[in-house]
């Protein structure tokens, strides 16, 4: 199993609080917004609470260069306070043949998504 999996809950932790979509806005080591640097957190498992974001977190990046755009999937726990800025979004649902009882392979789907179909977008 990938480190990005052994950082997702295997169980749900929080039944209300599956599926939960926060925008974040990180901040630099002075407290100040960092200009375009964003990510979406989706909370597969249920465990986010007061303190900490906890789920897949997906940054999209491009390179004006090359205008080619790639992506990042993360996994874990973040202390709120990382963060600039955090705006909930609402709830999303796994794709209708994902257990959502098992959140490492709604995660697993999450990364096959952006890989399949985001970056299809944007990259052409």
């Amino acid at each position: 199993m990938s480190n990005y999996l052994q950082e997702i809950h295997p169980y749900i932790v929080k039944r209300q609080k599956v599926g939960d979509v926060f925008l974040v806005v990180f901040k630099n080591e002075k407290n100040n917004r960092k200009i375009a640097h964003h990510g979406i957190i989706v909370d597969v498992a249920g465990a986010s609470n007061e303190i900490f974001l906890d789920g897949c977190l997906i940054h999209l990046t491009a390179k004006a260069k090359t205008r080619r755009t790639k992506y990042h999937i993360h996994s874990g726990a973040r202390l709120r306070s990382r963060f600039y800025e955090e705006v909930f979004l609402g709830k999303l649902l796994p794709p209708p043949l994902v257990n959502i009882n098992k959140p490492r392979e709604w995660a697993v789907q999450l990364e096959v998504f952006v890989s399949k179909r985001i970056l299809r977008v944007f990259n052409g």
